[in-house]
């Protein structure tokens, strides 16, 4: 028997003596407290997957969630970029105007603008401003969502990409390739000609026949 086997009968005696020196009630306790925690572990990995389960949307709901919130962030977009181009929008309206005339417009627009000082076109931003650009671009692109979705329903082909199908690759893209989109369109499908079949026999081309005289 070499040192190496000599060491483990030694531990596995060591081991065998610490288990009869642990009281029985320390190991019922502490099996009992292993058995507590798994049953836990398992309540709680149960409890989990009901939620989710709960959390799972239908895909109407989900794709009715991501038109309202596409629709909301472009309102904020708008309003946001409206606001911060108000002296843009003051300057070509006074352009437009009979407020200047003759030689340098521009510069008279911009004074006229800036007459009460660098923010004075931004006071002219209410609640009312504010409301009509979310409502206009909002509902516009609740629109064209909504449109989009209906055509490509009924014509059998994939909506236009949103969010983060613009940053994928072509070949990634949720859309498929054009024959495949041909196939599952019933109204290309009925309205596409029939591909013409070239049924003449192939004659090798051997060169000018001779002529005789």
């Amino acid at each position: 028997m070499t040192a190496g086997d000599d060491d483990g009968v030694s531990n596995a005696v060591s081991a065998s003596r610490l288990a009869h020196t642990i009281p029985e009630d320390v190991r019922v306790r502490t099996r009992s407290l292993v058995r507590t925690v798994s049953e836990d572990s398992a309540a709680l990995e149960y409890g989990r997957r009901e939620m989710a389960k709960t959390l799972t949307l239908s895909s109407s709901t989900e794709e009715t969630l991501k038109v309202a919130y596409r629709s909301t962030g472009l309102g904020l977009y708008a309003v946001v970029m409206r606001a911060a181009g108000m002296p843009l929008e003051r300057l070509a309206m006074v352009l437009n105007s009979s407020q200047v005339h003759g030689s340098g417009q521009l510069s008279q627009a911009a004074k006229i603008v800036f007459a009460g000082g660098p923010l004075a076109p931004f006071r002219n931003v209410g609640r009312a401003s504010v409301v009509a650009w979310f409502l206009q671009y909002s509902v516009m692109g609740c629109v064209f969502q909504m449109c989009d979705r209906a055509l490509s329903k009924a014509l059998g082909l994939n909506p236009m990409p949103y969010g983060e199908e613009l940053m994928r690759p072509s070949g990634e893209s949720s859309s498929s390739h054009p024959q495949e989109q041909v196939k599952r369109s019933p109204a290309r499908h009925r309205t596409a000609p029939p591909a013409v079949r070239c049924s003449a026999p192939s004659v090798p081309h051997t060169g000018p026949r001779p002529v005789s005289i």
